[in-house]
């Protein structure tokens, strides 16, 4: 994510740019309206957001089998 995401309010402790946009992006979802094509989007991108996890580990492990791995896993657990 951008590091603009992660700046945290010195006095509240709170990253104010994140909650800026989760709240635009529950202000979208709201907008919607129907809950089953909110269920799509969500799980949609959920399972994006997985592939892609897995992907990048497997090319990592491929192209830099020599990497520093803090946590060794095997391959057949993903």
């Amino acid at each position: 994510l951008p590091s603009l995401l992660a700046m945290i309010h010195v006095r509240h402790c709170t990253p104010i740019p994140a909650l800026l946009v989760c709240c635009a992006a529950t202000a979208i979802i709201m907008l919607v309206g129907d809950t089953y094509t909110l269920i799509n989007y969500v799980s949609f991108i959920n399972y994006l957001c997985y592939g892609v996890t897995i992907l990048g580990l497997l090319l990592l492990r491929w192209r830099r089998p020599a990497l520093h791995k803090p946590i060794k896993v095997n391959l057949l657990i993903p």
